[in-house]
């Protein structure tokens, strides 16, 4: 664990207040496309916010990040790039050692990491260099890929998420950021939600909005398919998604959260994909995975926007 955290000593760490009282864009606080992740900055907790996670790592604090486990054997691990010489993180990852499976990857579009320059597929499968080989999976726990056959080593924080670095984009490529899939699944319905998500994220009219991902499988009991030859592999798979937005007319930042579940099938989803049939409060996605999503944001904001959804604010889900 001190290994996978190194990188968090020297992180910057700069206050940027949350809802109504964060002050407007270039004024010191969050501004600038700098907050959630765009230049390493990270958010401060609310005082009076009773679940956010420890102060043992800035990167902890993120908006991003989920609440980590309290029991059993996990390992945080945030990932990191050098932009014009500033830290940003790629995306971080709760690694369960025990399943050898992550308990979910979190990761941001901003100022910074939506940028699509074009990069492709820059990596190879291998080892995530920061937590023990034994600790995570590997080839032999995947199947043969293709359409169709197989399971697939299915990103997490997809490779088309990370394009704004070739560095970035191989980190994606860590096993620590796979998790077993069927090709039909992971081909088919799956990447074209995660791909409605990224044109979420790359659109964008000033450099402070940012949208904050957090994906996964599930692990718990009775939430995985039993497969040979496989490491744990789940049987539904979840986003949770919060938007921030600048809004000049009530100079404040606006919030808005939706979460989706898919159920893994090996069998082909009906196409079109009506994506709207899968969405969700944040509340009630945690319900159903047991993972506390949003954490660090003020509980005065986080209780609101993790309560309701309006699909009419998230465009292409039909």
């Amino acid at each position: 664990m001190a290994k996978a955290w190194a990188c968090a000593a020297f992180a910057a760490l700069a206050l940027a207040a949350c809802g109504g009282d964060e002050p407007a864009p270039g004024n010191g606080g969050a501004g600038g496309g700098n907050e959630g992740g765009g230049n390493g900055q990270t958010e401060v907790a609310d005082p009076d916010n009773v679940n956010a996670n420890p102060a043992s790592s800035p990167y902890l604090r993120r908006l991003e990040v989920p609440r980590v486990a309290e029991e059993g054997a996990t390992v945080f691990i945030p990932h990191t790039t050098q932009e014009n010489g500033r830290t940003v993180v790629s995306f971080s990852t709760e690694q369960d050692t025990e399943a050898r499976h992550p308990r979910w990857v979190a990761f941001t579009f901003d100022a910074t990491t939506a940028r699509d320059n074009n990069v492709g597929r820059s990596g190879s499968f291998r080892a995530d260099p920061a937590l023990a080989a034994g600790l995570q999976s590997n080839n032999g726990d995947f199947g043969t890929g293709g359409s169709g056959d197989g399971i697939d080593r299915g990103h997490l924080c997809a490779s088309e998420d990370r394009q704004y670095s070739r560095e970035a984009n191989a980190q994606t490529f860590y096993f620590t950021n796979m998790s077993p899939q069927y090709s039909r699944f992971n081909q088919q319905v799956w990447a074209a939600l995660e791909g409605v998500v990224q044109d979420w994220g790359r659109t964008y009219v000033n450099g402070t909005d940012t949208l904050f991902v957090a994906k996964g499988g599930t692990l718990g009991r009775g939430m995985t398919l039993s497969e040979p030859g496989t490491n744990v592999m789940p049987r539904y798979y979840f986003m949770a998604l919060l938007s921030k937005k600048w809004s000049a007319a009530n100079q404040q930042f606006q919030y808005r959260a939706v979460g989706f579940l898919l159920e893994q099938r090996e069998q082909a989803y009906q196409r079109p994909y009506r994506f709207s049939e899968h969405a969700m409060s944040i509340d009630r996605l945690e319900e159903e995975t047991g993972i506390d999503f949003f954490c660090n944001l003020p509980d005065r904001v986080e209780d609101n926007v993790e309560r309701l959804v309006n699909l009419s604010a998230w465009p292409g889900l039909d």
